[in-house]
């Protein structure tokens, strides 16, 4: 599994879970500085050369690289932080996240000494 991207302390958690959850099965690694397209092909060719099977590119930014490697490495499944629009080569995902907008609402709510 490959995070890419500018990724924050928030976003290293998947490298935890999959170990959590798989143990030795998933081997997670992080490229990082992936701030132009340029430097994301070169870390996507990297990562397939160090075997990489899943990649997960972490920001909108990274679906264009995403879906040329995709085409490059049929065999290699690409996921892309995006609301962007699918693809046949590259899946998308992105986090919902009204509930914890309602819920810092609510809490601000609570939390007012007047309306």
């Amino acid at each position: 599994m490959l995070q890419l991207g500018n990724i924050g302390v928030g976003r290293r958690r998947p490298g935890r879970c999959s170990a959590i959850l798989f143990g030795e099965q998933v081997t997670t690694r992080s490229y990082f500085d992936a701030n132009n397209a340029e430097a994301a092909e070169k870390a996507i060719d990297q990562a397939v050369e160090e075997g990489a099977q899943v990649i997960f590119t972490t920001a909108p930014m990274l679906s264009r690289p995403s879906l040329k490697a995709a085409v490059k490495y049929p065999k290699v499944r690409f996921f892309n932080c995006s609301v962007d629009q699918p693809y046949s080569s590259i899946r998308t995902y992105y986090a919902r996240i009204y509930e914890a907008k309602f819920i810092t609402g609510a809490i601000a709510g609570a939390m007012a000494q007047d309306n």
